[in-house]
């Protein structure tokens, strides 16, 4: 089963929607999703991939500095404010509770050379020295950041690099 939602269909989570016998989707087909028909033939059409060197590449356990983010105030979440990549004022990223042995698990499952960035080393710039090209999987356990009204301003939000801003 290919999708390929639009719109408040990308809320849909067509894995768990259920047949009159009570099957999950996920149970009775493959389920895949694609931006667009355009990509999906795109994709299709690319020549076969080479074989992959490393892998899995895991990102996860994240540091998030909290002394550094401003907590929002009881004004702005009266107020129903969302903030977008460019605002971070009033964002808070909380640990994200057992994303290192998630990450660890799926290492263990994909195999010995896989790698993993962790905790203070799950920063971008660790993430994009790596050979990306040569890992067959990305595993990424991170907060994200959606903005309705720009979504080309969505990111994920790595550990916070010493060496930059």
């Amino acid at each position: 089963m290919i999708v390929v939602p639009d719109g408040k269909l990308h809320l849909v989570p067509f894995a768990g929607l259920q047949n009159r016998q009570g099957r999950y989707a996920v149970e009775a087909h493959v389920i895949t999703y694609a931006p667009s028909g355009t990509v999906l033939q795109l994709l299709r059409s690319l020549p076969p991939e080479r074989k992959s060197q490393l892998p899995l590449l895991a990102v996860g356990n994240a540091t998030y500095e909290e002394a550094s983010a401003a907590q929002l105030t009881s004004a702005d979440q009266e107020d129903g404010l969302t903030r977008g990549l460019y605002d971070a004022r009033g964002a808070s990223f909380p640990q994200l509770p057992s994303t290192e042995k998630e990450v660890t698990t799926a290492a263990q499952i994909a195999g010995k050379k896989s790698v993993l960035l962790l905790g203070r080393n799950a920063t971008e710039a660790a993430f994009k020295a790596q050979p990306l090209s040569n890992f067959k999987l990305l595993h990424l356990a991170l907060h994200g950041i959606v903005d309705p009204t720009f979504p080309d301003r969505a990111a994920l939000v790595f550990a916070q690099d010493p060496k930059s801003a």
